[in-house]
């Protein structure tokens, strides 16, 4: 999870998670809890990225989404997921969807 200003600059790292084996493999779904701190910076958004480990090579980030911090309110969510690349830059983002993928979260306080 990574914390980014609309215009591209990344602001800090919050937290590296591998994931577990899926609890449903053929839907590749993740049950996972992790509580995170809101940023303050008002035109911030949060960057959810999954990478990809092949052998010894750097991971690479696969799918990505965002959620911004002006749309931050206690509740459950659907998020798309795109393809990579992942950019942080808004105005530079090239949004391809991932057919029938989501990143389902809840907000609470």
């Amino acid at each position: 999870v990574n914390v980014a200003r609309t215009s591209g600059e990344l602001l800090y790292t919050i937290k590296e998670m591998p994931l577990p084996p899926p609890a449903e493999k053929a839907r590749m779904r993740f049950d996972l809890w992790l509580e995170l701190p809101v940023p303050t910076e008002a035109d911030a958004a949060m960057f959810f990225e999954v990478r990809h480990v092949k052998g010894n090579k750097a991971p690479t980030t696969k799918y990505w989404t965002t959620l911004a911090c002006a749309d931050m309110q206690q509740g459950a969510r659907a998020l798309t997921v795109y393809k990579a690349p992942c950019e942080y830059d808004v105005a530079r983002q090239k949004l391809q969807p991932k057919q029938s993928s989501r990143l389902d979260i809840t907000l609470t306080a």
